[in-house]
């Protein structure tokens, strides 16, 4: 009988481990600031993502992509302003992350989140 109890055990921890760990891909300790122009938004599960590019002092673009710690049902729940609509291409966005470990990657975990001025994460 107790082989039954942890098989069951196994099955209710099995899907707490599939998650990927946040900051296998991200550091914690370390923060990027940016503002550029929203390139696309997607408000889908598991992670809303927002891709935007980045225009250096130097003139140069590049194109980053955060994704947010929640799911869209859970945005919505915790702020009435997140939609699928809430974020457009061309809209202006000054954003808070945690850098990716890798620089080359240009993905970021959001933490701070501004559109056209206005906070919505």
């Amino acid at each position: 009988m107790k082989w039954i109890s942890r098989i069951l055990i196994l099955f209710g921890v099995a899907p707490l481990l599939a998650h990927h760990g946040t900051f296998t891909d991200y550091l914690a300790d370390k923060m990027l600031t940016m503002t550029g122009v929203v390139t696309e938004f997607q408000f889908v599960n598991p992670h809303v993502q927002v891709y935007f590019t980045v225009t250096a002092e130097d003139g140069s673009v590049a194109r980053w992509g955060a994704e947010m710690v929640e799911s869209p049902g859970i945005l919505k729940k915790r702020n009435t302003h997140w939609s699928r609509d809430a974020v457009k291409p061309g809209d202006r966005i000054e954003m808070v992350c945690n850098a990716p470990r890798d620089l080359s990657i240009k993905m970021c975990r959001a933490q701070e989140f501004r559109i056209n001025g206005k906070r919505l994460y």
